[in-house]
């Protein structure tokens, strides 16, 4: 069977392209700098072209997935080409029925289960430990 690869555009924004702000309430925002439109004649053409009128500048949607590497790298160029930071990330999914995935999250939630338990019993046994006075044992 040939890998499947899918791709997805996220956007490429830092924390030193957010700052923060509190309102009268006392809340604090993360805000973006604003983004100003780097080619405002051509977003007026396109607004005219797209929408029949002029609109507020927006930069293109990020987050579709993207069967081609080419969809997606065209979408970061038109992000960047509009002022936007945007960067193309690819993964490989793994393919099982789902009967079989089923299966394997039903025993993912009985290991988490079993490992829970075992801390617990752990714990207990190191306050017992504690409680008859015996020293720790350390590994």
């Amino acid at each position: 069977m040939t890998a499947t690869r899918l791709y997805t555009v996220v956007d490429a924004y830092t924390d030193d392209d957010y700052y923060t702000t509190t309102t009268e309430s006392g809340h604090v925002l993360k805000l973006r700098r604003p983004i100003m439109c780097p080619h405002p004649d051509e977003w007026v053409e396109r607004c005219k072209r797209l929408y029949g009128e002029q609109r507020a500048f927006f930069l293109p949607a990020a987050g579709r997935l993207y069967k081609s590497r080419s969809a997606a790298v065209a979408r970061r160029d038109l992000i960047r080409y509009w002022g936007g930071k945007a960067e193309v990330l690819e993964c490989t999914p793994g393919w099982e029925s789902l009967e079989a995935a089923n299966l394997r999250r039903k025993a993912e939630r009985f290991d988490a289960r079993i490992a829970k338990k075992q801390a617990e019993v752990e714990e207990l046994a190191r306050q017992r430990d504690i409680a008859l006075g015996y020293e720790a044992v350390s590994a």
